[in-house]
């Protein structure tokens, strides 16, 4: 992962893959917010890659904590600058010049790319229970991506020094992830425990089959670092953080 100052970039991927991590003014779903986010998103883009905004369509999800995942084609992107799916929280698309974007507080987003196909998802505690990552490379192995040229980033999200989870919560991912219980808990100081997001995910990637030179996840903690919006920390939603990716 690479510091640009306003936003960070994974140097992971090949050259006709694009990637960003940044913080923007909250999104809401309605249709002036999201155009207005969209143009932001494609002079950003068209600045960054030095390609005109025009060429770019722009896919929002809305994202409801589930592991679907829609395949976007062109058909899905009619003639509109921008594309909202709704409750959808993983997109595959094998389309250039297609922006995925995915807005996080404190959840985990993740990018991927193989040579054909880029994919995106969000994921809390819900999705990550759920064992989204895995699902999208296996769904990427689906439409014919190589094992070996899936590369992954994981994004800022909050990092178990600062996410501490109920009993209840506990229980739950020490009956389903017995086998990695001692690496995805830590003890923190006031005597509660913490969930590790990123050691969970990182343990899901590898699982799929990934090995570990195929993920950039350096952490960034959403909640300990000011750069990025996290609403654990501010109790507010007036900025969020985008994740995206896209085929150039």
């Amino acid at each position: 992962m690479v510091d640009n100052q306003s936003y960070f970039v994974s140097d992971l991927f090949p050259d006709n893959v694009f990637t960003a991590f940044l913080t923007v003014k909250t999104v809401s779903f309605t249709n002036k917010s999201l155009k207005k986010t969209a143009e932001k998103i494609k002079d950003f883009v068209s600045r960054t890659v030095d390609k005109p905004k025009d060429l770019f369509k722009v896919v929002f999800m809305d994202q409801r904590h589930t592991t679907n995942t829609a395949v976007v084609t062109k058909d899905l992107l009619l003639n509109s600058d921008f594309t909202v799916l709704d409750s959808t929280d993983a997109v595959i698309t094998n389309l250039k010049n297609t922006i995925l974007v995915a807005k996080t507080a404190d959840c985990l987003p993740v990018v991927y790319a193989g040579l054909k196909f880029i994919a995106i998802s969000h994921q809390g505690w819900i999705g990550s229970f759920a064992n989204l990552a895995e699902k999208v490379i296996l769904k990427l192995q689906l439409v014919k991506e190589r094992l070996t040229d899936i590369r992954v980033a994981i994004g800022p999200h909050i990092g178990a020094c600062c996410y501490s989870i109920d009993k209840n919560r506990q229980s739950l991912f020490r009956l389903v992830y017995k086998q990695w219980q001692e690496s995805i808990f830590v003890k923190l100081d006031n005597s509660t425990t913490g969930l590790n997001l990123l050691r969970l995910n990182l343990l899901q990637c590898q699982q799929a089959g990934l090995s570990l030179d195929q993920i950039d996840s350096r952490l960034f903690c959403t909640a300990c670092d000011t750069r990025f919006a996290s609403y654990r920390r501010d109790k507010t939603l007036d900025k969020q953080n985008i994740s995206l990716i896209l085929k150039l």
